[in-house]
């Protein structure tokens, strides 16, 4: 947490500096203090580190509360202040309801990445955890109607993380993204269960449609544009699916591949343009 510092303290030792807070940042710990209370403390688990001084699983929900409340910092320039208020209202409510899926994802990740040596590191190292955290703060607002709130929460991630994931798209439980730097999911992009993807993946649209509205401009209309994924897949480092395309349960598609038809469950998929090998399943198909 970032606050103002009094100028500093000798210990009556004089061997150490001690940086008292002020008053500023006492509030501001009060402050995130009270917001983490009425948010609730996460379940115990043996899990996540716990002891009396700290906790990194109850720690989660005010840290996604703080993050989501820089990126909303715009929001007096779109919302009036009872509009404010009531969204701060439901993100707290949404950040309780997404907490599941969230200790769900650092699970998988613990789980699936062997340089991940332990639940904490996932939880606070892993920038693939907090993107898909946040994206699922936003899709709640999303699916409210209230883009720009989902929109704003969606850049601050981008910004951070370097994974953009579209508040529109749907991503289901378990959901593992591996470095993740340079990783695109569009707006009517649909990831089933226990699926993983790799950095520099994209999910792509392949034709735009346009249309003038009433004004007499030309505008992109929307659509079902993006892929299809089932449960249990694999996308390897770079790969691009292009359109509305379906990914069978339990593929794999080869790193640097590019994907722009359908491919059938249980199968493997490699090159430019990606063509289907019969008969091979669990190949290592990319790496990092």
């Amino acid at each position: 947490m970032i606050g103002l510092l009094k100028k500093t303290d000798r210990t009556k030792t004089g061997a150490e500096t001690a940086l008292k807070p002020n008053r500023l940042e006492r509030w501001q710990q009060r402050r995130f203090k009270d917001i983490g209370d009425s948010i609730g403390q996460a379940p115990e688990t043996e899990r996540l580190a716990t002891n009396a001084q700290y906790s990194v699983r109850d720690a989660i929900p005010k840290m996604l509360l703080r993050e989501t409340q820089l990126a909303l910092k715009p929001l007096p320039l779109l919302k009036t202040r009872a509009e404010r208020k009531e969204i701060f209202r439901k993100l707290k409510e949404d950040i309780r309801e997404v907490l599941p899926r969230v200790y769900e994802d650092i699970e998988a990740a613990y789980e699936r990445d062997p340089a991940t040596k332990d639940r904490n590191e996932a939880a606070l190292c892993l920038q693939g955890i907090e993107a898909v955290a946040l994206y699922r703060i936003a899709h709640r607002f999303y699916l409210r109607g209230d883009t720009i709130s989902a929109r704003l929460i969606n850049r601050h991630s981008h910004a951070k993380t370097s994974i953009d994931i579209h508040p529109g798209a749907e991503i289901g439980r378990r959901f593992f993204i591996d470095h993740g730097t340079g990783t695109v999911i569009g707006e009517t992009a649909h990831f089933g269960d226990d699926c993983t993807v790799y950095h520099g993946v994209t999910t792509g649209t392949r034709d735009l449609a346009f249309e003038q509205t009433n004004d007499g401009e030309i505008k992109a209309v929307g659509g079902k544009r993006h892929a299809t994924i089932g449960n249990g897949v694999i996308i390897w480092a770079n790969a691009t699916l292009v359109g509305a395309i379906t990914i069978g349960n339990g593929s794999k598609i080869g790193a640097n591949a590019l994907v722009m038809d359908d491919v059938p469950p249980e199968s493997t998929v490699v090159g430019i343009h990606s063509r289907s090998i019969p008969g091979l399943k669990n190949v290592k198909t990319g790496g990092c």
